[in-house]
């Protein structure tokens, strides 16, 4: 396993599965592209993780786009990203930590793709300006807190089968 920085983001590359998983982001854009590969010493590495704080508590970012390689977003990955009022979440995301976007406060609105089971424990809580949220049909638990001190939630949509 190697760090490495790419265009402002620290990457944990591993060698045998080139696959990369992001640690943290050190640029200062407010408007981050993930790529879905990143190359170093002219070998491709496939992203696959935002890991734990990933991006917590980056003042800047306002609008982050997740390529469709990423299968999980870890735990705390966007806390405290006060500016971040526009993500886009692709089907490929499994998993999404505990308190992944807990105090965004600027986060009106988020729609959870079909790929995602469970709602985990304070995942939006203190999401102040938060709106509106869409589930999908595949979830199935929703953990305590998971939406703790959204003040602004006025329509949680969770599609039903017909």
């Amino acid at each position: 396993m190697i760090e490495k920085v790419v265009n402002g983001i620290k990457y944990l590359l591993n060698e045998e599965t080139l696959t990369a998983e992001i640690v943290e982001n050190e640029g200062n854009g407010s408007k981050i592209n993930i790529p879905e590969i990143v190359v170093f010493n002219e070998v491709s590495y496939r992203v696959t993780c935002i890991k734990e704080k990933g991006f917590s508590g980056y003042p800047s970012l306002t609008s982050i786009i997740i390529p469709d390689s990423v299968t999980e977003i870890g735990a705390r990955a966007f806390a405290n990203c006060h500016k971040l009022t526009d993500i886009t979440i692709p089907d490929s995301v499994t998993w999404i930590g505990p308190d992944a976007f807990a105090g965004c406060t600027s986060l009106k609105s988020i729609t959870i793709p079909e790929s995602v089971t469970e709602i985990k424990s304070s995942v939006f809580e203190r999401c102040i300006s938060l709106e509106s949220i869409t589930l999908p049909k595949s979830i199935t638990e929703i953990h305590a807190y998971a939406f703790d001190d959204c003040s602004a939630l006025t329509a949680l949509y969770v599609p039903v089968e017909k």
